[in-house]
């Protein structure tokens, strides 16, 4: 899909909510007593929070970089703050096969073992999805320019807080899962703050137990 279907989407959407706004707005006024007011609200909030809401994160991403990256298959990758030490290797090791295979690896790439993949993946072939739950970059940082260029980069910018933090994490590592035809994990374990997720997922590859 391209910018300009996204674009007119949310065009439609927004006509489409406007003109029946006003129309639904213009019979508030006919509706004298309180008990048909609040019929009318209970009616209007529920036939369009959902149109609402879906054209407010709709507007909210923002990409830059390669597109059609999206159009591929998409491997997930998440790790937790606090990993395995048994799990590095062997999550090293799939990063390096990953990379000579030239597949797409899509993931946050925030923690240490995120930022070690990221490492494995930049340096050799494989194309790269990042997701970051601020708005676009002002400034793009030096180290995307090289793979911005390249075509190898899409920055996926959800546009959700200003700085992640746990709930954003979470939100975001779900959102991650939802691109991806795979989502794999260095390893796993009940105590794992990636636990809900992949208790959630109808498969998933855990690459150490």
């Amino acid at each position: 899909m391209t910018a300009t279907f996204f674009t007119r989407l949310r065009r439609a959407i927004h006509d489409f909510f406007l003109r029946d706004f006003v129309a639904q707005y213009t019979i508030f006024f006919y509706a004298t007593s309180s008990r048909n007011t609040r019929l009318f609200l209970r009616d209007f909030v529920a036939q369009y929070t959902t149109f609402f809401l879906f054209f407010f994160f709709m507007a909210a991403v923002e990409y830059l970089g390669n597109r059609g990256l999206l159009e591929g298959e998409l491997t997930a990758f998440l790790a937790p703050g606090r990993v395995e030490l048994l799990s590095v290797l062997p999550t090293l090791d799939w990063a390096a096969a990953m990379s000579r295979e030239g597949r797409t690896v899509v993931s946050g790439f925030s923690s240490r073992l995120e930022r070690d993949v990221w490492d494995v993946l930049a340096r050799g072939n494989s194309p790269i999805v990042k997701v970051v739950v601020t708005s676009r970059y002002k400034v793009v940082p030096t180290v995307y320019r090289p793979l911005l260029e390249q075509g190898r980069l899409l920055l996926v910018c959800l546009g959700w807080g200003a700085r992640l933090d746990r709930r954003l994490a979470a939100r975001r590592n779900a959102y991650v899962a939802r691109l991806a035809g795979e989502v794999v994990f260095p390893s796993m374990h009940e105590g794992s703050s990636l636990w809900p997720l992949y208790r959630s997922l109808p498969s998933a590859t855990v690459l150490s137990f």
